[in-house]
C-alpha cells in the first residue's frame, strides 16, 4: 500500500471510529441539543417579505427582465430554455438562478484523544424554516469570502485558502439542478492538529452526534450533508460492531454489489448520452407563462415556485442586514429511496435523472425526487415507483426524516427523506434509467467528477450507521 493509500485508509478508520463515538469530551449530546434550541429561541434575526420596489440593491434589467444585484456580484435570476434531445417536443422554459462562481463548503476536523471531531457551526440562513441549523465550519460563496458585501471575513476562512492545508477530501459538487444553472461548490474536509479558538456558535462534534442530529427534522443543513457525504469509510470492517444494514452496505467492497463499479459507470455514461438536455439562457421576461407583479415572479397557474423578496435584519453574520430574493416553495417535497437486500447486502434503487442545471445533464438521484410530487400524484402523472412510497407502512419504512434544502436561496424548501425496504429486488420492474447499487458504490461514484446530485448526497450523509 503506497503512502497516499495508507493515509486515506487511516482517515477512513478514524471516520468509522468517530461514527461510533457516543461520548464527546467537550459536551454531552443533550447539551448540544439544548445549545441548538437556545440559539434558535434567542435568534433576533427578522425576516420580512417586501415588494420588489423595496428590495434594496436589487433591480430588474429593463432589457432582459433578469433580477440582478447592482454590484454585479452574488447571483441573479434569469430564464432558461430546456430541450430534452430525446424528446424535443417537451421543450419548456423556467426561471433559473445564475451564480457563476465556486463557493467553499468546508469542515475542519481534528483528533482529540484518538477520536476525530468536526467543527460545526450553528448558522442562521434566511430561508431556514427554523432559522438556525448545523452548518459546515465555513459556508461561503466567492462573493462572501472575497467580501463583496463589504462585511467581515467569515470565520476560519484562512484555513481553506491555505495552500499547505492537509486536505482529506476536496470535491466539486453540484447544487440543485432544477433551480441552479451549472452551480458548483468545493466540498472540503481538512485535518488540523493545532489549537483553534472555538468561537461562539461553533462546537466540536463527533460524526455519531452529527448523524444522530440528522435523524431530527431540520437540524443539519444541506451544505453539511453535502460535505459529510464525502466521508470515507473502510471496506469490510472486522465484525459487526453494532452496525446497521446501512453500515454494512457503506463498508462493503465497491465491486461486491449486484453490478460492478465499472458497469455502473458505463451505465451512467450511457444515460448521460441518452437523456441530454440542451439549454439556452434567455431573459426572465421571455419565460412563457411566468408572471411578474409587485411582490413575486410566479407561474400563471401558481404551481412550482415563486421568486419573492425579503429583508433580513439583526443577523449574526458578516453583515447584520441585507435584502435578497428567495425561491419560495409550498408544501413538502419527497426524496425517496427504495432499497432491498441483494446477496446479503443492502442495495438502493438509484435514478439517472436529467436536470437542466447539471453539467452533462444527468446525475444519480434518489428513486423519486420531486418538490411537487403531490401535485403530480393528484393529476395522475406517471412518476416511476411513487406508489411504493405513498403506500408504504411500517416496518417497510426503514428511515424517515425531514431535511431542509439550501436556506440561503430557498424559502422553507424541505424534503421528506423516506427509505422503503422491498422484500426482494424483483418486487419492482426496473426501468432503463434506474439501477441497484450499494452505499459503498454510491460513495465511490461521488468521488472525482460530480455524478451524485444533492438529494442523493443527503442519503449518503444521514442514514444511521449504528443503532
Amino acid at each position: 500500500m503506497n503512502g497516499m493509500a495508507t493515509r486515506r485508509s487511516g482517515f477512513a478508520q478514524s471516520f468509522l471510529q468517530s461514527a461510533h463515538a457516543r461520548e464527546n469530551r467537550f459536551h454531552d449530546f443533550a447539551d448540544t441539543q439544548r445549545w441548538l434550541g437556545d440559539l434558535r429561541a434567542n435568534c433576533d434575526c427578522r425576516i420580512q417579505r417586501v415588494p420588489f420596489s423595496e428590495l434594496e440593491q436589487w433591480y430588474f434589467d429593463e432589457h432582459s427582465g433578469d433580477l440582478r444585484h447592482r454590484s454585479g456580484r452574488f447571483f441573479s435570476v434569469a430564464g432558461l430554455q430546456c430541450t430534452p434531445l430525446h424528446e424535443p417536443a417537451a421543450t419548456w422554459k423556467q426561471p433559473i438562478i445564475l451564480q457563476p462562481e465556486v463557493g467553499i463548503l468546508g469542515i475542519l476536523t481534528r483528533e482529540f484523544d484518538g477520536t476525530r471531531y468536526f467543527l460545526m457551526q450553528a448558522k442562521m440562513e434566511p430561508g431556514n424554516v427554523n432559522l438556525v441549523q448545523l452548518s459546515p465550519t465555513l459556508q461561503a460563496t466567492f462573493s462572501n469570502y472575497s467580501q463583496a458585501h463589504k462585511g467581515n471575513l467569515p470565520p476560519y476562512t484562512q484555513f481553506f485558502l491555505d495552500a499547505d492545508a492537509r486536505v482529506i477530501n476536496s470535491q466539486l459538487q453540484s447544487e440543485t439542478g432544477t433551480r441552479f444553472f451549472q452551480k458548483f461548490n468545493r466540498n472540503v474536509l481538512l485535518d488540523i492538529d493545532d489549537d483553534v479558538d472555538v468561537l461562539p456558535g461553533f462546537r466540536w462534534l463527533t460524526l455519531y452526534e452529527i448523524r444522530k442530529l440528522m435523524a431530527e427534522d431540520d437540524a443539519v443543513n444541506m451544505d453539511s450533508r453535502s460535505v459529510l457525504s464525502n466521508v470515507m469509510l473502510p471496506a469490510a470492517p472486522s465484525g459487526d460492531e453494532g452496525g446497521t444494514a446501512f453500515l454494512r452496505s457503506a463498508t462493503s467492497a465497491p465491486d461486491a454489489g449486484h453490478a460492478t463499479l465499472g458497469a455502473l459507470r458505463s451505465w451512467l455514461d450511457a444515460m448521460r448520452s441518452k437523456l441530454t438536455i440542451e439549454t439556452r439562457q434567455i431573459g426572465l421576461k421571455d419565460v412563457d407563462d411566468w408572471v411578474r407583479d409587485d411582490w413575486s415572479v410566479h407561474h400563471a397557474t401558481r404551481n412550482y415556485f415563486e421568486i419573492a423578496g425579503v429583508r433580513v435584519e439583526g443577523a449574526a453574520r458578516e453583515v447584520a442586514g441585507w435584502c435578497q430574493p428567495l425561491l419560495k416553495h409550498e408544501g413538502l417535497g419527497l426524496s425517496g429511496f427504495l432499497c432491498t437486500e441483494i446477496g446479503g447486502v443492502l442495495h438502493f434503487c438509484m435514478q439517472a435523472k436529467a436536470e437542466p442545471g447539471i453539467v452533462g445533464s444527468v446525475e444519480l438521484a434518489p428513486t423519486v425526487s420531486l418538490f411537487d410530487y403531490r401535485q403530480r400524484a393528484e393529476k395522475g402523472i406517471d412518476v416511476p415507483y411513487l406508489d411504493c412510497f405513498l403506500q408504504a407502512r411500517a416496518p417497510a419504512i426503514v428511515h424517515s426524516s425531514i431535511q431542509s434544502e439550501e436556506g440561503g436561496r430557498f424559502w422553507n424548501l424541505r424534503n421528506h427523506v423516506l427509505v422503503v425496504q422491498l422484500p426482494r429486488a424483483d418486487a419492482i420492474k426496473m426501468r432503463d434509467n434506474f439501477a441497484w447499487m450499494t452505499l459503498a458504490q454510491l460513495h465511490a461514484l461521488s468521488q472525482g467528477e460530480s455524478r451524485v446530485n444533492s438529494e442523493a448526497r443527503t442519503l449518503l450523509a444521514c442514514l444511521p450507521l449504528f443503532d
